[in-house]
Protein backbone atom coordinates (compact mmCIF):
# COMPACT_ATOMS: atom_id res chain seq x y z
CA UNK A 1 0.00 0.00 0.00
CA UNK A 2 1.25 3.28 -1.10
CA UNK A 3 2.38 6.12 1.87
CA UNK A 4 0.22 8.98 1.94
CA UNK A 5 1.98 12.63 0.57
CA UNK A 6 3.82 14.90 3.50
CA UNK A 7 1.76 17.02 4.77
CA UNK A 8 2.78 20.78 4.66
CA UNK A 9 3.49 23.30 7.35
CA UNK A 10 0.58 25.61 6.14
CA UNK A 11 -1.40 22.53 6.39
CA UNK A 12 -0.55 22.02 9.89
CA UNK A 13 -1.11 25.32 10.86
CA UNK A 14 -4.79 25.23 8.71
CA UNK A 15 -5.34 21.95 11.18
CA UNK A 16 -4.50 24.27 14.20
CA UNK A 17 -6.06 27.20 13.62
CA UNK A 18 -9.04 26.68 10.91
CA UNK A 19 -11.88 26.14 13.61
CA UNK A 20 -10.69 28.73 15.63
CA UNK A 21 -10.92 31.30 12.85
CA UNK A 22 -14.41 30.17 11.95
CA UNK A 23 -15.35 30.77 15.61
CA UNK A 24 -13.57 34.27 15.83
CA UNK A 25 -15.63 35.44 12.27
CA UNK A 26 -19.27 33.65 12.99
CA UNK A 27 -21.35 30.80 12.21
CA UNK A 28 -22.38 32.65 8.80
CA UNK A 29 -18.65 32.56 7.46
CA UNK A 30 -17.89 30.53 4.57
CA UNK A 31 -14.91 28.43 4.15
CA UNK A 32 -13.76 30.67 1.33
CA UNK A 33 -13.67 33.63 3.83
CA UNK A 34 -12.62 31.59 6.87
CA UNK A 35 -9.36 30.08 4.34
CA UNK A 36 -8.41 33.68 2.97
CA UNK A 37 -8.31 35.34 6.51
CA UNK A 38 -6.23 31.90 7.34
CA UNK A 39 -4.04 32.83 4.38
CA UNK A 40 -3.66 36.49 5.57
CA UNK A 41 -2.59 34.99 9.34
CA UNK A 42 -0.01 32.40 7.88
CA UNK A 43 1.73 35.42 5.68
CA UNK A 44 1.41 37.78 8.79
CA UNK A 45 3.76 35.09 10.74
CA UNK A 46 7.33 35.37 11.21
CA UNK A 47 9.76 32.70 10.96
CA UNK A 48 10.32 31.67 14.37
CA UNK A 49 6.13 31.73 14.66
CA UNK A 50 5.96 29.09 11.91
CA UNK A 51 8.94 27.22 12.73
CA UNK A 52 6.85 24.38 15.22
CA UNK A 53 4.40 23.98 11.96
CA UNK A 54 7.67 23.86 9.65
CA UNK A 55 9.48 20.80 12.47
CA UNK A 56 5.95 19.01 11.87
CA UNK A 57 6.36 19.12 8.38
CA UNK A 58 9.98 17.86 8.68
CA UNK A 59 8.88 14.83 10.68
CA UNK A 60 5.97 13.46 8.83
CA UNK A 61 8.28 14.25 5.09
CA UNK A 62 10.70 11.43 7.28
CA UNK A 63 7.89 9.16 8.07
CA UNK A 64 6.97 9.29 4.03
CA UNK A 65 10.18 8.63 3.12
CA UNK A 66 10.83 5.23 5.18
CA UNK A 67 7.51 4.01 4.26
CA UNK A 68 8.09 4.45 0.60
CA UNK A 69 11.46 2.79 1.10
CA UNK A 70 9.56 0.19 3.15
CA UNK A 71 6.64 -0.24 0.13
CA UNK A 72 9.77 -0.07 -2.52
CA UNK A 73 10.99 -3.17 -0.92
CA UNK A 74 7.63 -4.96 -0.48
CA UNK A 75 7.24 -4.33 -3.89
CA UNK A 76 10.72 -5.57 -5.17
CA UNK A 77 10.19 -8.63 -2.80
CA UNK A 78 6.64 -9.48 -4.58
CA UNK A 79 8.60 -8.95 -7.88
CA UNK A 80 10.93 -11.41 -7.46
CA UNK A 81 9.05 -14.41 -5.98
CA UNK A 82 6.97 -14.00 -9.24
CA UNK A 83 10.08 -14.02 -11.15
CA UNK A 84 11.30 -16.88 -9.56
CA UNK A 85 7.85 -18.52 -9.97
CA UNK A 86 7.96 -18.52 -13.48
CA UNK A 87 11.68 -19.58 -14.16
CA UNK A 88 12.37 -23.22 -14.93
CA UNK A 89 14.14 -25.24 -12.27
CA UNK A 90 16.10 -28.02 -12.62
CA UNK A 91 14.48 -31.00 -13.76
CA UNK A 92 11.17 -29.42 -14.42
CA UNK A 93 9.38 -28.55 -17.84
CA UNK A 94 7.32 -26.14 -19.44
CA UNK A 95 4.33 -27.66 -17.63
CA UNK A 96 5.46 -27.77 -14.31
CA UNK A 97 5.87 -24.04 -13.53
CA UNK A 98 3.31 -21.65 -11.57
CA UNK A 99 -0.41 -22.73 -11.04
CA UNK A 100 -0.14 -25.06 -13.95
CA UNK A 101 2.12 -27.42 -11.58
CA UNK A 102 0.15 -27.50 -8.82
CA UNK A 103 -3.01 -27.78 -10.98
CA UNK A 104 -1.36 -31.24 -12.15
CA UNK A 105 -0.36 -32.43 -8.85
CA UNK A 106 -4.02 -31.91 -7.55
CA UNK A 107 -5.17 -33.91 -10.70
CA UNK A 108 -2.11 -36.64 -10.32
CA UNK A 109 -3.17 -36.85 -6.46
CA UNK A 110 -7.24 -36.93 -7.36
CA UNK A 111 -6.40 -40.05 -10.09
CA UNK A 112 -4.32 -42.14 -7.56
CA UNK A 113 -6.85 -41.73 -4.92
CA UNK A 114 -9.46 -42.53 -7.08
CA UNK A 115 -7.58 -45.53 -8.27
CA UNK A 116 -6.43 -46.73 -4.61
CA UNK A 117 -10.48 -46.75 -4.17
CA UNK A 118 -11.05 -49.04 -6.63
CA UNK A 119 -8.38 -51.23 -6.05
CA UNK A 120 -9.62 -51.37 -2.11
CA UNK A 121 -12.73 -52.11 -3.53
CA UNK A 122 -14.62 -55.90 -3.52
CA UNK A 123 -14.66 -56.99 -7.09
CA UNK A 124 -18.16 -58.11 -6.33
CA UNK A 125 -18.89 -54.74 -4.57
CA UNK A 126 -17.69 -53.06 -7.69
CA UNK A 127 -19.39 -55.17 -10.47
CA UNK A 128 -22.75 -54.74 -8.51
CA UNK A 129 -22.10 -50.75 -8.51
CA UNK A 130 -21.50 -51.29 -12.54
CA UNK A 131 -24.23 -53.19 -13.33
CA UNK A 132 -26.37 -50.61 -11.21
CA UNK A 133 -24.74 -47.74 -13.22
CA UNK A 134 -26.06 -50.02 -16.50
CA UNK A 135 -29.97 -50.52 -15.35
CA UNK A 136 -30.14 -46.85 -14.20
CA UNK A 137 -28.97 -46.21 -18.20
CA UNK A 138 -31.21 -48.43 -19.61
CA UNK A 139 -34.23 -47.29 -17.47
CA UNK A 140 -33.44 -43.56 -18.93
CA UNK A 141 -33.29 -44.88 -22.58
CA UNK A 142 -36.75 -46.60 -21.52
CA UNK A 143 -38.29 -43.45 -20.03
CA UNK A 144 -36.78 -41.36 -23.35
CA UNK A 145 -38.61 -44.55 -25.79
CA UNK A 146 -42.01 -44.07 -24.03
CA UNK A 147 -42.00 -40.22 -23.72
CA UNK A 148 -41.08 -40.05 -27.89
CA UNK A 149 -43.45 -42.99 -28.07
CA UNK A 150 -46.23 -40.73 -26.44
CA UNK A 151 -45.43 -37.81 -28.38
CA UNK A 152 -45.80 -39.52 -31.42
CA UNK A 153 -49.37 -40.68 -30.31
CA UNK A 154 -50.46 -37.30 -29.62
CA UNK A 155 -49.44 -35.74 -32.94
CA UNK A 156 -51.43 -38.78 -34.75
CA UNK A 157 -54.39 -37.99 -32.77
CA UNK A 158 -53.73 -34.20 -33.54
CA UNK A 159 -53.51 -35.29 -37.75
CA UNK A 160 -56.61 -36.84 -37.67
CA UNK A 161 -58.46 -34.48 -35.16
CA UNK A 162 -57.60 -32.05 -38.16
CA UNK A 163 -58.42 -34.15 -41.07
CA UNK A 164 -61.56 -34.51 -39.57
CA UNK A 165 -62.24 -30.78 -38.85
CA UNK A 166 -61.02 -30.09 -42.71
CA UNK A 167 -63.93 -32.94 -43.63
CA UNK A 168 -66.25 -31.18 -41.65
CA UNK A 169 -65.83 -28.02 -43.32
CA UNK A 170 -65.80 -29.29 -46.68
CA UNK A 171 -69.13 -30.97 -46.18
CA UNK A 172 -70.42 -28.11 -44.40
CA UNK A 173 -69.06 -25.80 -47.31
CA UNK A 174 -70.75 -28.01 -49.35
CA UNK A 175 -73.97 -28.35 -48.33
CA UNK A 176 -73.60 -23.88 -48.20
CA UNK A 177 -73.58 -24.46 -52.02
CA UNK A 178 -76.22 -26.47 -52.74
CA UNK A 179 -78.35 -24.86 -50.17
CA UNK A 180 -77.37 -21.17 -51.81
CA UNK A 181 -77.55 -19.83 -55.47
CA UNK A 182 -75.29 -17.18 -54.51
CA UNK A 183 -72.37 -20.11 -53.51
CA UNK A 184 -73.11 -21.76 -56.51
CA UNK A 185 -72.12 -19.16 -58.83
CA UNK A 186 -69.04 -18.16 -57.19
CA UNK A 187 -68.25 -21.84 -57.84
CA UNK A 188 -69.15 -22.85 -61.12
CA UNK A 189 -71.33 -20.03 -62.66
CA UNK A 190 -74.75 -18.48 -62.18
CA UNK A 191 -77.12 -21.47 -61.68
CA UNK A 192 -79.54 -22.34 -64.32
CA UNK A 193 -82.80 -21.10 -63.33
CA UNK A 194 -85.77 -19.02 -64.98
CA UNK A 195 -85.13 -15.62 -63.83
CA UNK A 196 -88.36 -13.99 -62.24
CA UNK A 197 -90.23 -10.82 -64.46
CA UNK A 198 -88.97 -7.52 -62.76
CA UNK A 199 -91.04 -5.30 -61.00
CA UNK A 200 -90.31 -0.96 -61.67
CA UNK A 201 -88.56 -1.25 -58.00
CA UNK A 202 -85.98 -4.22 -59.27
CA UNK A 203 -87.39 -6.72 -57.26
CA UNK A 204 -88.99 -10.11 -58.68
CA UNK A 205 -92.41 -11.56 -57.79
CA UNK A 206 -92.82 -14.52 -56.01
CA UNK A 207 -95.93 -16.30 -57.42
CA UNK A 208 -97.58 -15.59 -53.99
CA UNK A 209 -96.92 -12.18 -55.01
CA UNK A 210 -100.06 -12.49 -58.14
CA UNK A 211 -97.82 -13.70 -61.01
CA UNK A 212 -99.48 -15.09 -63.24
CA UNK A 213 -97.96 -18.19 -65.78
CA UNK A 214 -99.71 -19.83 -68.19
CA UNK A 215 -100.24 -23.44 -67.40
CA UNK A 216 -98.00 -24.84 -69.99
CA UNK A 217 -94.96 -23.19 -68.41
CA UNK A 218 -95.43 -24.62 -65.19
CA UNK A 219 -96.20 -28.11 -66.96
CA UNK A 220 -92.24 -27.42 -68.27
CA UNK A 221 -91.14 -26.49 -65.00
CA UNK A 222 -91.98 -29.81 -63.38
CA UNK A 223 -93.38 -27.68 -60.30
CA UNK A 224 -89.87 -25.83 -59.84
CA UNK A 225 -90.08 -23.51 -57.25
CA UNK A 226 -89.40 -19.96 -58.35
CA UNK A 227 -87.28 -17.58 -56.67
CA UNK A 228 -86.72 -14.06 -55.42
CA UNK A 229 -83.58 -12.64 -56.99
CA UNK A 230 -82.86 -9.33 -56.89
CA UNK A 231 -81.08 -7.61 -60.04
CA UNK A 232 -80.14 -3.68 -58.64
CA UNK A 233 -80.71 -2.42 -54.69
CA UNK A 234 -84.25 -2.23 -53.82
CA UNK A 235 -86.09 1.25 -53.35
CA UNK A 236 -86.96 0.36 -49.30
CA UNK A 237 -82.77 0.46 -49.23
CA UNK A 238 -82.12 3.73 -48.54
CA UNK A 239 -79.07 6.23 -47.61
CA UNK A 240 -76.56 4.14 -49.70
CA UNK A 241 -75.66 2.29 -52.58
CA UNK A 242 -75.42 -1.15 -52.04
CA UNK A 243 -72.00 -2.97 -53.82
CA UNK A 244 -72.64 -6.13 -55.81
CA UNK A 245 -71.38 -8.73 -53.23
CA UNK A 246 -73.40 -7.15 -50.77
CA UNK A 247 -76.29 -7.45 -53.40
CA UNK A 248 -75.33 -11.03 -53.51
CA UNK A 249 -75.57 -11.27 -49.85
CA UNK A 250 -78.93 -10.17 -49.75
CA UNK A 251 -80.31 -12.37 -52.43
CA UNK A 252 -78.34 -15.68 -50.61
CA UNK A 253 -80.20 -14.27 -47.20
CA UNK A 254 -83.52 -14.10 -48.98
CA UNK A 255 -83.07 -17.69 -50.23
CA UNK A 256 -82.49 -19.55 -47.19
CA UNK A 257 -85.43 -17.47 -45.55
CA UNK A 258 -87.62 -18.70 -48.06
CA UNK A 259 -85.80 -22.05 -47.74
CA UNK A 260 -86.94 -21.75 -43.48
CA UNK A 261 -83.18 -21.83 -42.58
CA UNK A 262 -82.08 -19.16 -40.25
Amino acid sequence: MAPSRVKTAFQYFQSAKLAEIKQELGGATSMGQAMTELSQRWKSLDDSEKQPFVELEHQDRIRFEQESAQADALAIQIQEERRAALEMRDGEGHAARGARAKVEEERELKEERKRRRQEATDPELLAERNRMKQAKKQETMERQRLRQQEENLVKERHRKLDKQQTQKAHQRLEYLLKQSSIFAKLKGGPPEQKMAPMSPSGKSHHRDDKVHHDSSDEVDEDDEEEHVFLTKQPSCIKFGQLKPYQLEALNWMIHLAAKGLN
